[in-house]
C-alpha cells in the first residue's frame, strides 16, 4: 500500500525538478563538476564552458591545466571523507588569497561566470513572492478597514 502511494510523490518531486532544471542547466552542471575534478575531460568541459562565456577557449583550456596542477589546488593526500571536496568557490577563492586571479584572468573570469550564472528559472520564485506579497497587501488593507470601523485613527 506505501509503495503505491509513494510512487507517484516521487514522480511529482521528479517532474518538479525537471521543470526548473532543464536539460542545458544539467548539462552545465556536469561540466562544472568536469572541471572541479579535474579528470579526463577537463580540457573538453573547460572548451565548453569558455565557448558559454564568450571568452577565449584555448587560453581558458591552458590557464585551468596550470592552476589545477598547481599542489595548492589539490586535495591533500591526507585528506578524509569528512573534508569537503573542492568546488568552484573554494578554487576562486584560492586564487584570488594567492593573487592567481591576476595572472590567470580568462580561467578566473570563467569561473566567476560560472558562480554568477542563474541555473534556475526564476519564474517560480517569482510567482511564489508575488502571492505572498499579494496576502500582505491584502492582509493590511484587512487591518486598516478593521481599524476605521472601530473609529481609530491610521498611522
Amino acid at each position: 500500500m506505501r509503495v503505491d502511494f509513494f510512487l507517484p510523490v516521487l514522480d511529482t518531486f521528479l517532474m518538479s525538478l525537471r521543470s526548473r532544471f532543464n536539460s542545458e542547466c544539467t548539462k552545465v552542471l556536469t561540466l562544472i563538476l568536469s572541471v572541479v575534478q579535474y579528470g579526463d575531460n577537463f580540457n573538453e568541459s573547460v572548451r565548453q564552458l569558455a565557448s558559454l562565456a564568450q571568452l577565449s577557449a584555448d587560453l581558458c583550456v591552458a590557464e585551468g591545466n596550470v592552476i589545477m596542477k598547481n599542489k595548492d589546488y589539490k586535495a591533500s593526500e591526507d585528506a578524509t571523507a569528512s573534508d569537503p571536496p573542492p568546488s568552484l568557490q573554494s578554487i576562486t577563492s584560492k586564487m584570488v588569497a594567492l593573487g592567481h586571479s591576476a595572472v590567470y584572468r580568462n580561467f578566473y573570469g570563467l569561473a566567476v561566470f560560472l558562480l554568477t550564472l542563474p541555473v534556475t528559472s526564476a519564474s517560480c520564485e517569482r510567482a511564489h513572492r508575488k502571492s505572498v506579497l499579494d496576502s500582505i497587501k491584502m492582509s493590511g488593507v484587512v487591518n486598516k478597514f478593521a481599524l476605521l470601523k472601530r473609529g481609530l485613527p491610521l498611522y
